[in-house]
């Protein structure tokens, strides 16, 4: 893995903790975390959600 694809991996997983904190809060509904978590797949193109 190349240090640019660790690095978004590291982005990707960092946004998706994020994201699960805000809904476990409710600061955010299941649909928003929804998009919200798509959205971070696609900018960040993460190995590991793939596999």
């Amino acid at each position: 893995m190349t240090k640019k694809k660790l690095t978004e991996e590291i982005k990707y997983q960092m946004a998706r903790n994020f994201l699960s904190s805000l809904l476990e809060q409710k600061k955010i509904t299941p649909q928003e975390y929804k998009k919200a978590e798509e959205y971070a797949a696609g900018k960040y193109h993460p190995l590991l959600r793939t596999i």
